[in-house]
């Protein structure tokens, strides 16, 4: 296995400590709010962005031993669709395919792609958020040009391919199973988009223990601030390069 960066923080696999990050974030764009706006308030919440305390902390798994898997989500035809054609988004899927192809010539790295699908008539979707808007323009149906996976991310032989139905890739799916049984012990993560299946995917981790990265240039979010707030802040220790990850999987051929 090889580990890009072997900088782990100590919040990694800690639920709690994780959570803690995420509501630092928060309270630091509510202040942030307050200030652009002029208005005040008598609770400074960004007074929680003070280290945090040994007590929350973790021993983080050993990361050197057991295997890595990289995880390409939702580079689906409908999904890459639904987003206008931009210099920012062609970067994305450039980067996304120069990913690909170096995961699929290197030893011994799991490579798993996560899907959004649903039967005909969309079954599966009662109570889902987006039914209404994914039952109006008829995405995400197994069987569809659209459901499928862009011709240059599609999977290979050897590759693992996980349908889900809702936008976390462990919730209702096999995939924690799968890692664990594999011996996967370090997470590489791509997608589309930042804010949806990556973060879903970034949080759902932390709580199952599996310590990961997010690859920066392999997601791809249309909101730029959101996008820089969570590989800038939030994700600031837990994201790697496209170049350093392909040069570690070079190494591994």
């Amino acid at each position: 296995m090889f580990v890009v960066n072997n900088k782990f923080s100590p919040t990694i696999g800690n639920p709690r400590a994780f959570a803690l990050e995420i509501r630092i974030f928060k309270f630091t764009a509510y202040d942030q709010y307050l200030a652009e706006h002029k208005l005040t308030s008598h609770i400074k919440l960004s007074r929680f962005t003070t280290p945090l305390p040994l007590s929350l902390t973790m021993t983080t798994p050993n990361a050197t031993t057991g295997r890595t898997a990289i995880l390409f989500m939702d580079y689906q035809n409908d999904i890459l669709d639904f987003f206008p054609a931009s210099p920012v988004k062609s970067a994305f899927l450039a980067s996304s395919v120069r990913l690909h192809a170096a995961a699929h010539k290197a030893k011994d790295i799991v490579i798993v792609h996560l899907a959004i699908e649903f039967r005909a008539g969309y079954p599966e979707a009662r109570g889902f958020f987006l039914r209404e808007w994914i039952e109006s323009t008829g995405v995400f149906v197994a069987g569809t040009t659209g459901a499928a996976f862009h011709a240059d991310m599609a999977p290979r032989e050897g590759d693992f391919v996980i349908k889900r139905r809702r936008g976390s890739a462990f919730y209702g799916t096999e995939l924690e199973i799968l890692l664990r049984s594999l011996d996967v012990k370090l997470i590489y993560l791509a997608g589309i988009s930042t804010s949806g299946c990556v973060l879903s995917a970034t949080q759902a981790a932390a709580d199952l223990d599996f310590p990961y990265r997010v690859v920066r240039e392999c997601t791809f979010e249309p909101n730029v601030r959101l996008q820089s707030a969570l590989l800038e802040e939030l994700w600031k220790t837990r994201t790697v390069s496209v170049d350093e990850i392909i040069a570690g999987l070079v190494e591994n051929i």
